[in-house]
This record gives structure tokens, sequence and C-alpha cells, in this order.
């Protein structure tokens, strides 16, 4: 192993040794010792725009002063960067809202701790209904609060009462086994005495347990031997900080410093990642470290390392999948220039197509297979019908060209939330899935548009990682994930290696998206203005590399080298 990456772990080892104390022990010491203080979100954002414009003023003045042939000292802008980028990250790590003493997501950690423990039980549709029972078993307080109290069937997405899970709990306890029903009890009980009621409730009203079944094959083996505590679910919420710290540590490894620091930059910058949704989860950050990691193993041309790992993400997550159509438009621009050339069949596929090629082949082998194995055969068609009935749900904190297209002034929450309904946002999500049928022509031809310019882009390069990093604009015009899986634009950052104004371009959206996080502000009281706001910023981060790229490659084959 080279001196330099022997270095480079252990200055990972020590960053990621310091996160977690500050995590588990300063913010809790701060918090005893009321030290500690929370800025608002305004101001927040505000700090955040600043040290985004802060890192795009540097980059821009550094190069200005080079052309110039006044070039700034490197070691002080490689010092000004890094301190920036520390700023970054402190900033990500104090975006999330929990509180100062406990870092849990309790939310977060209800569903993905219970339903990965007791999957066999729950399956993607019980979780709900039997907590509501379970919680009627703790004392009959616990009962009258179930009767209060509304839960999402999750067989038809809809909002009901929750006393109609009371009417026969055969339907949930039928599936335990008298030692695993109390066990689960316990744990409905801890949950519920650690969070106020109307947090709680909350619970039960979102959608779901949705991880697929490989995820949960990971995560059971872990979930199942930690017990439902505050120590226990402290620990399972550092298994993120650690992945964050191996991911930039990635990142340096096959980019070097400056991109990273461009990175860390970024990600403490924008808004729809940020730590209110997943600081103080279980394992959702995995699918990103495989995602990340694919495209720094890329860079090194250890392309069947690449391959598998993007299968990996792709399992966790599905969406993931995706970001391999720059590989699969590499594989096709490589087989027409040796058609071209006249190559016998069996030269026509690239040496690195067959070997991104064989390692997603691996990983669909070993890790199917191991996941079926655990899961059973009929696990990845129950994950089908689920995520189907979910992705038929309109959500608030959606993002991508599928939110633009279903927006409208008439169907905005502000105008369309309705608290006497039983379902409050029925006729929100009614209105988002009549606005993008009635778009579906304008929409399908955006759509072709920029496939045509994804298209012209990939057929350019040379480099497997830049394939995978322009995939972003595939992700954001085909799907519409919640906001909270736009880390995935740490791609875009990698591509700064290569390009000068795509540093500026991801500095500029990091800014943006912090600035548009708070004005104006009455287009973020609901979430649907807000997050409108985000995907616009998003698709033209998006798509500025892969038009710089088409269009260099329009002018080399201008120049006659195409």
């Amino acid at each position: 192993m080279r001196a330099r990456t022997v270095r480079g772990l252990a200055v990972a080892a020590a960053v990621a040794a310091v996160v977690l104390f500050y995590i588990h022990g300063m913010r809790p010491w701060l918090a005893a010792h009321q030290l500690s203080f929370r800025l608002t979100p305004q101001a927040l954002g505000a700090l955040k725009t600043a040290l985004g414009l802060v890192a795009l003023a540097l980059s821009i003045g550094e190069w200005l002063r080079r052309r110039r042939g006044r070039a700034l000292p490197r070691r002080v802008v490689s010092v000004a960067f890094a301190v920036l980028a520390g700023c970054g990250g402190f900033a990500f790590l104090s975006s999330d809202d929990l509180a100062p003493d406990r870092y849990e997501h309790g939310w977060e950690l209800f569903h993905y701790y219970l339903g990965s423990k007791y999957h066999d039980e729950l399956g993607y549709k019980r979780i709900y209904r039997c907590a509501a029972v379970a919680q009627a078993e703790l004392s009959s307080t616990m009962r009258e609060e179930v009767k209060a109290r509304k839960l999402r069937d999750l067989d038809t997405g809809l909002l009901v009462p929750a006393a109609t899970a009371l009417a026969d709990p055969a339907l949930c306890k039928d599936h335990f086994t008298p030692e695993r029903w109390d066990a689960f009890v316990r744990d409905i009980h801890f949950f519920r005495s650690t969070s106020s009621r109307s947090y709680w409730n909350s619970f039960q009203t979102d959608h779901g347990y949705n991880p697929s079944p490989l995820w949960t094959t990971i995560a059971s083996l872990v979930s199942s031997r930690v017990g439902a505590s505050l120590p226990g679910m402290h620990l399972l919420a550092s298994i993120d900080l650690v992945l964050y710290v191996a991911l930039f540590f990635a990142v340096w490894w096959a980019f070097g410093a400056r991109v990273l620091c461009v990175a860390l930059i970024f990600f403490g910058c924008q808004f729809p990642a940020n730590g209110f949704f997943t600081g103080g989860a279980f394992l959702r950050q995995d699918w990103l470290f495989a995602v990340v990691v694919s495209a720094c193993l890329a860079r090194r041309r250890k392309l069947v390392a690449a391959g598998f790992l993007l299968v990996l993400a792709a399992m966790l997550r599905v969406f993931p999948a995706i970001l391999a159509a720059g590989w699969g438009v590499w594989a096709v621009r490589d087989f027409v220039r040796a058609s071209r050339a006249g190559r016998p069949w069996r030269e026509r596929v690239s040496p690195a197509t067959l070997r991104l090629a064989a390692g997603g082949l691996a990983g669909v082998i070993v890790l199917g297979g191991a996941s079926v194995a655990v899961a059973g055969r009929s696990s990845y068609g129950e994950f089908t019908r689920h995520i189907a009935v979910h992705s038929r749900t309109p959500l608030t904190n959606n993002m991508g060209l599928g939110t633009v297209f279903s927006y409208a002034l008439d169907g905005r929450a502000q105008r369309t939330w309705n608290k006497a309904l039983p379902d409050t946002w029925a006729v929100w999500a009614a209105k988002q899935r009549q606005h993008l049928a009635e778009r579906g022509v304008a929409r399908g031809m955006v759509i072709t548009g920029l496939a045509a310019a994804f298209v012209a882009a990939v057929w350019t390069t040379r480099r497997a990682h830049v394939a995978l990093a322009l995939g972003p604009l595939a992700v954001t015009s085909l799907t519409t994930p919640t906001c909270y899986y736009y880390s995935f634009f740490l791609l875009a950052a990698l591509l700064a290696l290569h390009d000068r104004r795509q540093e500026w371009a991801v500095l500029a959206a990091g800014a943006a998206s912090a600035w548009l996080a708070v004005w104006p502000p009455a287009l973020n009281v609901w979430w649907d203005d807000r997050y409108l706001l985000q995907s616009l910023v998003f698709l033209a981060l998006a798509l500025f590399p892969v038009v710089r790229r088409a269009e260099a490659g329009a002018r080399d084959r201008g120049r006659g080298r195409g």
C-alpha cells in the first residue's frame, strides 16, 4: 500500500474519531452545561449561502489571478479551501434537528430498525397496524391514545383511523411467535416512551418501510443484535457517520484534495439532503457510499469493483441503477466504433465494458443470491408490488423533472391541503397526478431532448468515472426521488477535476440551494413550493456538464477530430 494512502487512512480514522466524539461526547456535554445553541433556519441558510459564495469567489479569483500572471501561492489557496471544506463538513453535521444531547432520529429508527428486525413478521404492509396493536397492549391509556389517532393504510396509501387495527389484532399477532410478539411490544414501548405524543403519532402517517430485500438482509444482521435502547440507537446512528468519512476518504484517494474540498463545501451548503431527514438514522447512506466509491474506483481504473459497487447501490435503493446509463452509452459507442473499424465480433466489446459487466454480473449473482437466500424467493416480488403503490403516492418533498411538470398554482398545497378530510393531502396528491398526466406529452419531449444531449455528452468521453458522474441528469429526468436522496449529486463535484467551470457550477448550486431554502419566505412555508425551487437548481446542475461536453464534442467533430 502506498505511503500516501496509508497517511490518508490514518487521517480518515482520526477524523472519524473526532466526528464521533463531537456527536456523542461534545454535543451532550455542551447541552448539559447549557452551552449549546441553535441557529434559526434563516441564519443557518445565510451562513451556508455565504460559505458557498466565498468558496466560489476564491475559485474565480484564483483563476483570474493565474490568467493575469499573478497566481496566488498554491499553499495559501490549499489552506483556504481546506478551512472552507472543514466548515462545509461542520455545516452538514449541524443541519439536523435532533436533540443536542441525543443523536438518534426516532422517526427513521422506528421504521428502519423495527422494519428490518421484524421484517419476517411485518413485511411491507403491517408496521403501522402492528404498532397500533402493540401500543394498545401497553396500558388502557395507550389504547385510548391509539383510538384517537390515525395511521396510513399501506395497501391503499390513505390515512385511516388507527382504531381499525384493533378490530382484529390476530391479523398482526398471528405472524409472530409469542416470544417475538413480546419483544416487539417492548420495542414499541421504547419508541413511544422516548417520543412525544405528537411526534409518535406523526410516525404512523408516513409511507412505511420501503427498503429492498438486500438492505433488509444486511440491516437485520445488525438490528437483530442491538437492543432497543438509547445506547443501541446511538450505535446504529454512528454507522452512517463512519460511512461519510470513508466516502470522502475515497474521493481524496481518487480525485485529490481540491475535489475533496469542493465536495465537502457543496455537501455542507446544499439543502435537499441535509441532516434534517437522515441525521441520526440507521444505514441510510450505504447506497451513497457505494455510488461515490464506485466512481472513485472507476477513476482508478478498477472497473470490476466499480461495477460491483454500482450494482450494490442499485440493489439497496433501486434508482442508482439509472446511473449506469452512462456506462451503457459508453459500451454502445465503443461497439459502434469497433464495428466501423471492421474488427472481428469478439473484439467489438471493449475490455473496459467487459470488466464493468463482470463486476455488475458478480454483484447480481452474489448479492441477489444472498438476499434471496435470507429473505426468500418471494421477497423481490413483494418489494416490487409495495414500491409500485408507494411510487404512485406523490410527496411534497419529491424532486426532479416530474415535480416541475406536476406543479401548478391551482394545485399548490397552500390551496389544496384540507384539515377537514380524513387524508388532508388527498386533494393535493390528486392534483399532482392530474397535472402530470395532462403534461405527459410535453414531459416526454423534454426527456427526449435531454436524453439526446446526454448521449452526445457521454459519446465524447473516454473516462468511465465521467460517464457515471453525468448520470444525475438521467435520474432527475426519469424519476422523482425524495429530497434526501439528492446527496448523489456529490457525483457532480467529482467532475470538477476536469473542468474549472464545473467547480464554479457546483459551488454556485450549493449556495443557491442554501439561499432558496429560506428565501423567498412565502415559498418555503409549504414543501411543494420549496422543493420545486430546489428541483430547478439541481436540474440545472445536472444539465450543465452534459451541455458542456456535448458542445465540446460537436466542436471537435466540426474540426474533423470526431
